[in-house]
């Protein structure tokens, strides 16, 4: 009996102390952020996210972890703005497709309204903090950073385009909520909204349409190449790409991330522009391999827009102000070149 009392309190003893710990509580996973684009890999909105993403989570050091979904895997420019607003989704990175939100956004659907990167950045700060962010807080959205997909070119197949009588009975296919819509159909081409990507490339094919207009990063993305004989060089957009988040949602993040993530954002900016400079220059000469390139008279162009700007001046609230500060003459001869 003595000896059976023994063995037990010497158990006890030796398993008392393990079962007073608290059992361990695993470590909680860091804060996942999820942002989401419809550009291809190797485009610069693919190489400027990426190089976001690396130095928020550099910055944050595991109490949040940013992650990027490209190649439209989260939906199109239009699902991943509407999961935005709904709250399923962190960041978006919508372009043309703002106008929805506000007709302002379509001022970079102008033709020839912007002429050079260097006068983005000269009014960038006044841009968005008088127009850009307010129309987008005005619908509970809160705009970070204002990026870029790059100039926009035409592509066809029928014939070169040097001039706005050669767009007359083409059959343009232009983003959905585009402005560039009504332009073509001023300067005589046939245009109508469609998807970007392989449906586009598939109605090319069926004959839907005769070309498109898009940034090289966008053409060789797509591998509009593949079924266009014809790249004219016509610089008619500067298509700006906006990292957007919900307002109510961004504010509930912990401080240091809001923080990290709006200098990071904001740090992107030139960032973009410096490394799509430099890719478009590549991707011209790789597309010169596949396409007819042509130089177009850039100033026939610019002569025959100016109407374009009367009409958004006179359509869109505070659009005459907008025109003011966006037209810059002095960049013209940059422009027409080619070059900022």
């Amino acid at each position: 009996m003595f000896r059976l009392f023994a063995l037990t309190f010497a158990f006890i003893c030796i398993v008392a102390p393990a079962q007073s710990q608290p059992p361990a509580v695993p470590a909680s996973a860091p804060l996942e952020l999820k942002l989401g684009h419809n550009a291809a890999f190797g485009s610069v909105l693919d190489l400027t996210t990426a190089e976001f993403a690396r130095r928020v989570n550099g910055a944050l050091r595991g109490k949040a972890v940013m992650k990027v979904y490209g190649n439209s895997v989260l939906g199109s420019d239009v699902d991943m703005l509407k999961k935005v607003q709904q709250g399923e989704l962190d960041f978006a990175m919508p372009s043309n497709y703002m106008s929805s939100i506000n007709p302002i956004f379509s001022v970079f659907d102008v033709p020839y309204l912007i002429l050079s990167r260097q006068h983005i950045k000269r009014v960038r700060g006044e841009l968005l903090g008088k127009f850009l962010k307010p129309a987008a807080k005005a619908k509970g959205l809160l705009i970070l950073g204002m990026w870029e997909n790059g100039f926009r070119h035409m592509t066809n197949n029928v014939r070169p385009i040097m001039g706005p009588d050669d767009l007359k009975g083409l059959k343009i296919r232009v983003p959905q909520g585009s402005r560039m819509l009504k332009a073509l159909q001023g300067f005589g081409a046939l245009p109508a909204e469609y998807s970007f990507g392989p449906p586009l490339v598939e109605a090319i094919k069926a004959g839907k349409f005769d070309g498109q207009e898009n940034p090289f990063t966008q053409i060789n993305s797509a591998k509009l190449d593949k079924v266009q004989k014809y790249l004219s060089l016509t610089y008619h957009n500067y298509t700006p790409v906006y990292l957007v988040a919900k307002t109510e949602r961004f504010e509930k993040l912990p401080p240091e991330v809001q923080s990290v993530i709006a200098t990071v954002a904001v740090e992107m900016q030139d960032w973009a522009m410096a490394a799509n400079e430099q890719l478009e220059k590549t991707l011209r000469l790789k597309l010169s391999a596949t396409m007819a390139i042509n130089e177009v008279d850039l100033f026939a162009f610019l002569m025959a827009s100016f109407g374009f700007y009367k009409e958004f001046a006179a359509e869109v609230p505070e659009g005459k102000a907008l025109i003011k500060l966006l037209y810059d003459p002095t960049t013209l001869t940059a422009a027409t070149k080619g070059a900022d």
